[in-house]
């Protein structure tokens, strides 16, 4: 929450959909966000305030009972849970048009589960790639068109250097893995 809050940049899955959530409202976080609307900051830090404490007590109250849903069988969990996400998505706009929608994402979500593809970059694409866009054209748009901007200050170099590394060191990670199987002590 606190980088979200104080430079606008979320920090993990939950924060991008609170930042989605911020700037459907009208609310650009960032350093400003303190001082244009302190009334949204209080309340979203009296929020988390009473969600620990209201956590805790839970959390004490139920402690014995919680474990006792691990037992319910998926033949039984499943249908309840899709009823409610499509009666959630029905009743946002009373519209079946957001229940197909979700009907979609929910078939993309398990198709790319089934492939082992982790869900918190599609989500992060989903909700930062509108933001990433906005201020790629404002900025081209401060330049006249000049795309060298993106490419001269050290920042973003340095930014630039950085996610080339990090791509670099994930691909020598993952064609080396394979080779680590193959070649395993004992087996001949």
């Amino acid at each position: 929450m606190v980088p979200l809050l104080t430079l606008g940049i979320p920090g993990d899955v939950v924060t991008a959909v609170m930042l989605g959530c911020l700037l459907l409202i009208g609310l650009r976080p960032g350093p400003l966000l303190f001082k244009e609307s302190p009334e949204v900051v209080n309340a979203i830090f009296a929020g988390l305030l009473l969600a620990n404490v209201l956590i805790l007590i839970l959390g004490v109250v139920s402690v014995r009972l919680f474990p006792k849903v691990l037992k319910v069988p998926p033949s039984v969990l499943f249908p309840i849970i899709f009823t409610l996400c499509f009666l959630g998505s029905f009743s946002l706009n009373n519209s079946t048009y957001d229940m197909f929608i979700a009907l979609v994402f929910g078939v993309i979500g398990y198709i790319m589960q089934k492939n082992g593809f982790p869900a918190a970059p599609a989500v992060l694409g989903v909700i930062l790639g509108p933001i990433a866009e906005d201020a790629l054209a404002r900025s081209l748009i401060i330049s006249h068109g000049d795309w060298s901007t993106l490419f001269r200050s050290p920042i973003s170099i340095f930014f630039y250097v950085i996610s080339i590394l990090s791509i670099a060191y994930s691909l020598r990670r993952q064609l080396a893995a394979p080779k680590a199987k193959t070649k395993q002590p004992g087996r001949e």
